[in-house]
């Protein structure tokens, strides 16, 4: 019993690791458009 709750928490681990992974870079995409826009608002002052 132990084994096939291993091989699904396995599994649930592996899906789980992409949507952080997919969140994350969302994030530091997010971020990176934000610092980028900011630095665009100083140059034109």
């Amino acid at each position: 019993m132990l084994l096939p709750d291993l091989y699904s928490d396995i599994s649930w681990m592996k899906f789980l690791n992409l949507d952080v992974a997919i969140v994350m870079a969302v994030l530091a995409s997010l971020v990176i458009l934000f610092v980028y826009l900011q630095c665009s608002d100083d140059d034109k002052k």
